[in-house]
């Protein structure tokens, strides 16, 4: 049974067709090196050098980044050092102020204190010199009366009890 199939010839290739793809092939290896290697190869070598001084450029950028960050926060600690100053200084201004404040105004209310406490008492010594005068001037006026009604003992003595009492 023959059914028309050359085993052995699909089997194995043939030696000239394998020549020529061979050739084929170490030529179009040849031309790519000759005309594209080294045209490829450049590219990928300017590629690889951008990606570095790209790469390079980014530490540079992270570098500087790193700096302004630390100028930065040394910047933001020196103003809360500052700003404490500040705060400080204008608690001590203000109990200072507050201090000066209640002193002045405990010597002004002494000092009004004193003045009225003076002030009353020349009122004081005012009022008696005036109830002296007025005793005295009753005085005057009870005698003036006795010695113009100067009759005995037992009138005179009504007479200043009733003066006494509101004539």
């Amino acid at each position: 049974m023959d059914l028309g199939i050359d085993i052995q010839g699909n089997l194995f290739p043939n030696p000239l067709t394998m020549v020529t793809q061979l050739l084929a092939t170490l030529l179009i290896f040849l031309m790519f090196k000759k005309f594209l290697w080294k045209p490829v190869h450049e590219i990928l070598a300017k590629r690889a050098q951008a990606m570095q001084g790209e790469l390079n450029e980014a530490r540079q950028t992270r570098a500087a980044a790193e700096n302004y960050l630390a100028q930065a926060k040394g910047k933001v600690e020196e103003a809360q050092v500052t700003s404490k100053q500040i705060v400080s200084a204008a608690r001590d201004e203000a109990d200072k102020l507050r201090e000066s404040i209640v002193s002045d105004a405990d010597a002004r209310a002494k000092s009004r204190i004193e003045a009225a406490e003076a002030e009353i008492a020349q009122k004081e010594r005012e009022m008696r010199a005036e109830l002296q005068d007025e005793v005295a001037d009753l005085a005057l006026l009870a005698t003036e009366a006795l010695l113009h009604e100067k009759v005995d003992e037992k009138r005179d003595r009504e007479f200043v009890d009733s003066f006494l009492k509101g004539k």
